[in-house]
């Protein structure tokens, strides 16, 4: 199912003797990214400034998210603030906590320059019971059952809009569900599905 990509973009290690350059990048970000990729031959290891990146200024939104930090031929990471610099400074503590994980799961971090395919977080735990995630979309999310949609196991309510939607959603959940979420975002749909099963098995 679905759409407003709810769900978070894992990065997926890539061969490391590839060297794709994306057809949507620029060619001032190809050139970046192949510059990247030849300096990463000659070095042990990859951290965050080592990782091309583009920064660009974005519209209608909140000023603290004024500018988008993200890396090249790497969909996912990315890092937000009110100046470039601070954008950037967000996207390179993003990069060494995705490192710390890949760390602790024994992976490495892929080449900088190389490409990455996407792919989607787990659906197993909203998926559970899919009935039950069917009435949540209509009920809570009012979205149309036939409406493209995708759900992740790791969607939050507020993926779904800004903060007068995110309470118009929990207003929804308490009405039709019977279930109070009153804690801070990101709240989980998998969390809420999860609990709204328990009431009812209780």
């Amino acid at each position: 199912m679905l759409a407003p990509l709810a769900g978070r973009l894992y990065d997926h290690a890539p061969q490391q003797n590839a060297f794709p350059l994306g057809l949507m990048n620029t060619l001032m970000e190809q050139l970046q990214i192949a510059k990247s990729w030849l300096a990463s031959l000659f070095r042990s290891e990859w951290r965050p400034e080592h990782y091309p990146v583009a920064v660009r200024e974005q519209v209608a939104v909140p000023e603290e998210d004024r500018w988008c930090a993200r890396v090249l031929n790497w969909p996912g990471p990315v890092g937000l603030g009110p100046t470039k610099r601070q954008a950037r400074a967000a996207l390179e503590a993003n990069l060494r906590a995705i490192a710390a994980v890949r760390l602790a799961e024994g992976t490495s971090m892929p080449r900088p320059g190389t490409g990455l395919p996407i792919e989607f977080a787990s659906t197993a735990r909203v998926e559970a019971d899919p009935a039950l995630l069917s009435h949540f979309i209509t009920k809570a999310l009012e979205l149309g059952p036939d409406e493209p949609l995708f759900i992740s196991d790791e969607s939050s309510i507020c993926d779904f809009g800004d903060d007068e939607r995110v309470r118009e959603i929990r207003a929804n959940i308490r009405e039709h569900f019977g279930v109070e979420v009153d804690r801070p975002e990101p709240v989980r749909i998998a969390d809420v599905l999860e609990a709204i099963r328990g009431k009812h098995e209780a």
